[in-house]
Order: C-alpha cells, then structure tokens, then sequence
C-alpha cells in the first residue's frame, strides 16, 4: 500500500511539472509613499533569511553599486495603495525585497518579505509596510544613488514658493540676529546647502586605535586588532559645522549604522606641542546618539567638575546633528584666546568585554570653521 501510495505521488508531482502550473502573489503598497522592489535578486536568494549574517548580506546589497556583469535591470515602484499580482510564479518561496523612500529621511527602511506561491491556494496577498525594517538603506549610495531623499512637505513648499513668488522674501530664521538656526530633529534638509567641512573615504583605514579596558591597562594597538572598527558608525564619511552669535551646529555623518554603544569625543586643545608631550585637555565634549526611548546628548566633561548637558543632539541610522549652546562652555569662553583645535574621535564600548576601543578621526581648526559670513 504505501509503494502505491508513493507512485501516486510522484505521479501527481510530474503531472504538475508537465503541465507548467504557475501561481500568482498579490502585493499591496499600505504606505503613503512608494515602494521601490525587486524580486528574487539572485545576489541575497541563496542565503537564509534567518541566519545571523543576513542582515549584513542585505546591507552590502544596498551599500555596493551593482557590477556590470549582474545585469541589474532597477526596482520596479509600486504606488501607494496600489495592488499588483506577481504572475507566473513557480511553486514555493520568492524573497521580496524593496524600500521605502520616505519624506525627511536620508535613510530608507528596506523590507525583506518572504512571499509563498502555490502550497494548496492559487494566489496570496500581502500588504507592504515600511516598518518593521530590516536595516535602513542610506540614500544616494550604491544601488539607491539614483534615489535622493524628498524634503517633507515638498509638495506644500513648492505651492507656498508659487503663492508667494510676488510678495517679499521673508526673512530666514534667526536672520534678526544675523545668524542661521537648525532644527535639531533628525531632519537634515538644513544642511542640504551647507558646504561639506571634512569628509572621508569608505575604504579609509587608520594604522592604529586605543583600547582600555575595566581593570586592566590603556594600550596603543594596530587597527587590524580591533573588534569595531568601521562598524557601528565608528567610521566617519562626513563633518559639516556652522559657528554663529549663541551656538555651534555640527552635522556627522558615518559609513555604517550608528551603534547605541558609540560615542563621538571632541577634545579641545590650546597647543599642539602639548598634545605630542601627553598633556590632558582641559575640556571634553561627548556626543551620545540617542538610544531607544532616551534622547541624545552633548555633555561637557571638565575637570574636577560634574558633567554638563551644553546642546542638543538628535540621531538616526547614518546622521547626528547637534546644537552646542557656547553660552554654557563658561570656561571655554573665557579660555577662547588659549583653545585653538578639537582632536574629534569615534568610540565604541564593548559591553562584553567591558572596553572602550576608541579611533582619531581628524583635527579640527576653531578658525577653520565656518561661520554665516564665512559660508559662502
């Protein structure tokens, strides 16, 4: 009975075959944006979505620029609200993947969905969501370095700018006080016109790094010994900055996600020679990503004093921007004439470990930054 029943099957499975049967999937965009997808990319279906590593095989997948030799054909969009059926599909899983663009944001949410044709039922429908993410894409890098981000409410400025085209030019914000002022809310459509102040390549690599762990010594050791090195956002792409009247903005920007366990440092200095002889600085400035529900922070570290909250902060997957108010750097104020350069880092804390791994970015000139009058 069961060789019969065996024979049946495989009957049953070749009659399918011969025939060609194909099914259908049924997507539908939820969102108010578009969705740009692809499916089946051969590059990340013969991997398991479930694995550990995945998550980075996505990444890659957006950061690089497809080969020549891939024949990578685009996304195709789907429309907000809008359905469309996935015809001929063969039996079995297909790997939807596709993001969002979305209004604000210099990141992009990319969905993996794993979608299933055919198994007892002719067609399927799934309804897309931007959240929850697998990662977020970084816009204008890779293959999205054809998609640019969309200012919010694009739609209603250009209608405000037609209305108003024949009344005076309003004043900018702050323009009373001849000085500019930035939002500090994870929108960077400010420093869209704000010239670039440093920036670093991606396969920039650095000869060393510090380590100094709980209980045991501070070492100077070759980078190639580092856990986190250009990962967790310890890798800086770009540095933007504006000096004005009562504050100073600072954009950073990384080439990889921003990690709650990384912090950027600005050490401040008056003289380079003491610097090279182990002279401590006087002031320290922390920048902290904000984390989860808790929000980001500029803290002032001096000695023999408590830490301040001077600024701040607001941070997303690649970007942080930051407002320092120079009004509370009393002493930085009064030592102005003396302080003359920030030496900027990254560092990452190993939670496990229960070290700080930390690694030079650059060294910043205060006369070098610019200033409303010096901008353009």
């Amino acid at each position: 009975m069961k060789r019969l029943l065996l024979v049946g099957v495989l009957i049953t499975a070749a009659a399918g075959l011969l025939s060609g049967q194909s099914y259908a999937v049924v997507i539908q965009n939820a969102e108010e944006e578009t969705f740009h997808y692809v499916l089946d990319p051969p590059e990340l279906t013969a991997f398991e979505t479930a694995t550990s590593i995945f998550e980075n095989v996505v990444y890659d997948y957006f950061a690089e620029a497809p080969a020549e030799e891939d024949d990578f054909a685009g996304f195709s969009e789907l429309a907000p609200g809008e359905s469309l059926s996935l015809e001929d599909l063969e039996e079995g899983r297909h790997l939807l993947v596709g993001f969002f663009v979305i209004p604000g944001q210099m990141g992009f949410p990319v969905r993996v969905i794993t979608l299933q044709a055919g198994g007892g039922l002719d067609e399927r429908t799934y309804r897309i969501f931007s959240e929850p993410a697998l990662i977020t894409a970084r816009a204008g890098r890779g293959r999205i370095s054809d998609y640019a981000p969309i200012p919010p409410k694009a739609v209603a400025a250009a209608a405000e700018t037609a209305e108003s085209a024949s009344a005076p030019a309003a004043a900018a914000p702050g323009a009373e006080r001849g000085f500019f002022r930035f939002q500090i809310d994870n929108q960077y459509e400010d420093w869209e016109a704000i010239p670039t102040f440093l920036s670093f390549p991606s396969d920039r690599t650095l000869t060393s790094f510090t380590r100094e762990q709980y209980g045991g010594a501070f070492e100077v050791l070759p980078i190639d010994q580092s856990r986190h090195w250009d990962s967790g956002g310890t890798s800086v792409n770009e540095i933007k900055a504006v000096n004005n009247l009562d504050n100073v903005y600072l954009y950073i920007s990384t080439h990889t996600a921003l990690s709650p366990n990384v912090s950027v440092f600005l050490y401040f200095h008056s003289d380079q020679n003491l610097r090279r002889t182990g002279a401590t600085n006087r002031f320290t400035l922390e920048l902290l990503p904000a984390k989860a529900e808790e929000p980001g922070l500029v803290v002032l570290w001096e000695k023999e004093r408590k830490p301040v909250i001077v600024g701040t902060l607001a941070s997303g997957s690649f970007f942080l921007e930051a407002s320092i108010d120079k009004n509370l750097l009393y002493d930085i104020e009064v030592a102005k004439p003396e302080i003359t350069f920030f030496d900027l880092t990254t560092s990452y804390f190993d939670r496990q470990e229960l070290a700080y791994e930390e690694f030079y970015i650059a060294s910043v000139p205060l006369a070098g930054i610019p200033t409303e009058q010096t901008l353009y």
